[in-house]
């Protein structure tokens, strides 16, 4: 992974609110690159190969379901209590 690039890690499930993080991290310039999921636990499974270079988490608190999705998107205080528990956020 490059290490000069800049991770961005969002669980949200609005495409209004996703549009604008991806319309204001576009307007950082090069450098950052955002992760986004829909649900907690796709977010579990993946993000911990970006903590290198995460230097943002933004964690929404009300995901709903999206049509035909066959896993629950929340809850989603697993996803803080993930990261309390993940390095390197464990040390902070």
């Amino acid at each position: 992974m490059n290490n000069s690039v800049k991770t961005i890690l969002i669980l949200e499930d609005n495409d209004e609110r996703i549009a604008a993080f991806q319309k204001t991290v576009a307007a950082l310039g090069e450098g950052f690159e955002l992760k986004i999921w829909r649900d907690a636990p796709s977010m579990m499974a993946e993000c911990e190969r970006f903590f290198p270079t995460t230097v943002l988490i933004s964690l929404d608190h009300d995901l709903n379901p999206m049509p035909g999705a066959t896993v629950d998107p929340a809850p989603v205080w697993m996803s803080p209590g993930f990261l309390a528990t993940s390095w390197p956020f464990a040390r902070l």
